[in-house]
């Protein structure tokens, strides 16, 4: 029913379904959830106002309750019900207010046609922050928390919001000299950035009087002090800026905690097996598991099979062995046509290989002048 009136106007009424809510129906978090979602399904319609919400009794449940005046479950779930109408008349679900609040989005719209948005923080939202001592650059650390108050917070907000910044610098060791110093330069900075925008009146389009030159920019480690001494050469240079980047990470505390993978169980690789009395190799590559294709190389020899292998004519030959244990892998490609090419340069880089002419036919001659030069 909802689907087929969906795309109908309506002017009074209209059909919503509420989701299934597996809880006993005559419970009042059961009632109360359900009309928090029938809030925000209106919400989302923008219906400002919202009728009188009352319970009855349905027709069928009068006819049971007149026919058996026992203490049925008809009569329990009118008894809750009548409880429900009282508990609503002192816990009212709607508050009164001339505003429409998303639940889900937490974007409030008033009767202006306007949206006021604000910074939005989890419930989870603990206050704590990268300490003053922590090795990151000022920058990283303070200039991030103003221009989130700037940025996502509606100018109502501004006040309440830098407040709250300054509590969270003030809990994690920042000077309160340092903070205002901050957030001073900040928004000088950025009230010029904004101030230098300027709408032209030809074809009202936004020009920026700020440099638009193309800056190239490049990352080192920082160092405290080291760091900006270094960056002070780079400032002269229009078109070279430097940005820091962190040496302490989580990565280097937190590690992965998932069992090790053997070489043998890759995948889409290029592979070499080495002779262990002499400097011949061998250059493959497989798409299936690499423990797979060497079993194949090694049991080969006890094959009762006319199928070439240049490993075991290699074995017989020479009365040689190769170094099963220690079988490298050169490369890892998932495309086929791509993991080909990557066999083939390798098989062309190795002194004494073991391959046949024919798995370098499609490698094309440029390649071969290219790999002879280095």
């Amino acid at each position: 029913m909802e689907e087929l009136t969906s795309a109908l106007k309506f002017e009074k009424s209209r059909i919503i379904c509420l989701p299934f809510i597996s809880a006993p129906p005559s419970n009042f978090n059961t009632i109360y959830t359900a009309l928090l979602l029938a809030h925000e399904n209106a919400c989302k319609l923008n219906i400002s106002r919202i009728c009188s919400i009352s319970f009855e009794t349905s027709e069928q449940h009068k006819v049971d309750i007149h026919n058996d005046g026992s203490n049925s479950r008809v009569r329990r779930d009118n008894d809750d019900m009548e409880k429900v109408k009282e508990w609503l008349k002192t816990h009212p679900p709607f508050n009164d207010s001339d505003k429409l609040i998303s639940l889900s989005s937490g974007i409030i719209a008033d009767s202006k046609p306007t949206l006021i948005h604000n910074w939005y923080h989890k419930p989870t939202f603990s206050g704590r922050y990268l300490n003053f001592f922590s090795r990151h650059p000022l920058c990283q650390k303070v200039v991030g928390l103003i221009d989130r108050v700037l940025l996502l917070s509606h100018p109502s907000y501004h006040q309440e919001n830098f407040e709250l910044i300054i509590k969270i610098l003030l809990n994690n060791g920042y000077p309160l000299k340092l903070i205002f110093s901050e957030i001073k330069n900040r928004l000088s900075k950025k009230f010029k950035q904004w101030n230098d925008l300027k709408i032209t009146t030809t074809d009202n389009t936004i020009v920026n009087n700020v440099d638009t030159n193309n800056h190239s920019y490049f990352t080192i480690p920082f160092i405290p002090f080291l760091s900006e001494k270094i960056k002070k050469f780079f400032k002269k240079d229009t078109l070279i800026r430097m940005a820091y980047k962190g040496i302490n990470n989580l990565k280097g505390f937190i590690k992965s905690h998932k069992d090790f993978r053997s070489k043998l169980s890759h995948t889409d690789v290029v592979y070499k097996i080495e002779c262990q009395d002499c400097d011949a190799s061998y250059v493959g590559q497989t798409g299936r598991c690499l423990k797979t294709r060497i079993n194949e190389h090694r049991n080969h020899i006890n094959w009762n099979t006319t199928q070439r292998s240049v490993i075991t004519e290699h074995r017989i030959s020479h009365q040689h062995e190769f170094d099963w244990e220690n079988i490298k892998i050169l490369d890892k490609e998932r495309v086929l046509n791509k993991r080909l090419i990557s066999e083939m340069i390798h098989i062309k880089q190795q002194r004494q290989n073991l391959n046949l002419q024919n798995d370098m036919y499609t490698l094309n001659p440029l390649y071969s002048e290219l790999l002879a030069e280095s």
